[in-house]
């Protein structure tokens, strides 16, 4: 991967964790919906950069929740029973979020050592020469 497509990911990953971010000022079945669309697109983008993706068992099937408590017309109970799934999911996107970050990092310390690597040969060529330089003028000058 590139410094450049390393750095595109990073500005997504950022646009997606700003939209969650917003989620706080909304009611507990908005902010569902939300964190599921955001763990979606958070996985999306693990499996483009090739992160490890979040597979718990804490990712339930989003629609069945809602439906639920729809159902119910969010009495107290279930209503605490939707912040706790909120508190799942948050925990699940900072998860995966991790994730990406760590796998874009691991990216761009392998194109340093690369670059580095390549530095070095450059340098023992530069050393070369100096010495065949220096070997020339004293034994031809």
């Amino acid at each position: 991967m590139t410094n450049q497509e390393i750095k595109k990911h990073k500005e997504e990953l950022v646009t997606i964790i700003t939209g969650l971010k917003m989620v706080k000022n909304e009611t507990g079945e908005q902010r569902l919906i939300r964190l599921g669309e955001g763990i979606k697109k958070l996985q999306n983008l693990a499996d483009i950069v090739g992160a490890c993706k979040y597979l718990g068992t804490g990712l339930r099937d989003i629609d069945e929740m809602i439906t639920f408590a729809e159902k119910e017309q969010f009495p107290f109970q279930q209503t605490n029973i939707l912040l706790e799934k909120c508190a799942g999911y948050e925990t699940i996107c900072k998860e995966i979020q991790d994730n990406i970050l760590y796998k874009l990092q691991t990216e761009m310390m392998f194109n340093a050592c690369v670059s580095a690597k390549w530095s070095c040969f450059f340098a023992a060529v530069a050393a070369v020469a100096a010495c065949i330089s220096v070997l020339l003028v004293l034994f031809c000058g």
